[in-house]
């Protein structure tokens, strides 16, 4: 019987390896993570796609006169307490944005961080994902989470705050599925 060996990757090394692939992956512990693109065929990740455009697009008309700024897809995000590299489908930043070196594409500093939340993803974003971002010791000022249903017409919005004062077995706050 043969055991396959996992490749225990470095963030340096991931991030060689992700700014130049086709396609992006998350890392993680030492593992990269294939994202699951979405495709226009399947309805529920055609909804996702829409939502994501349109609240992009909103979002940067409403924080025009702000000092924040609206990513979409393609910003890299670090959660620096336990080095999860992610790729949320909207990241605010309101201030300076402080990125990880001078190729300016994995931000640090998020402000919002946005999900469109489908059935297969919506525990994972709302509670482990975001809970990322988070420890005991430094609890990032004012961060945000929004999550908004691609299956369902709802919104979840969750703070650091309350996140960590939840249970870390439920996600915290309830969820309107109108």
């Amino acid at each position: 019987m043969s055991t396959l060996s996992k490749t225990f990757l470095t963030p340096e090394q991931y991030l060689e390896i992700e700014r130049k692939a086709e396609f992006r992956s998350e890392y993680y512990d030492g593992e990269m993570f294939a994202m699951d693109e979405a495709r226009p065929h399947n309805v529920i990740k055609g909804a996702h796609s829409l939502i994501k455009t349109n609240l992009t697009r909103g979002l940067s008309e409403q924080l025009r006169p702000r000092p924040c700024q609206v990513y979409s897809t393609d910003m890299r995000v670090l959660a620096a307490p336990t080095g999860l590299f992610m790729y949320p489908d909207i990241v605010v930043v309101c201030g300076e944005p402080r990125f990880l070196d001078g190729e300016f594409d994995t931000l640090l500093n998020p402000t919002v961080i946005v999900e469109v939340l489908s059935p297969t993803t919506e525990a994972y974003d709302r509670g482990r994902k975001f809970g990322h971002y988070l420890s005991r010791d430094r609890i990032p000022e004012g961060l945000s989470h929004v999550g908004l249903g691609a299956d369902w017409r709802g919104a979840i919005h969750q703070t650091a705050r309350q996140l960590l004062d939840a249970d870390r077995g439920q996600p915290p706050g309830g969820h309107n599925r109108n």
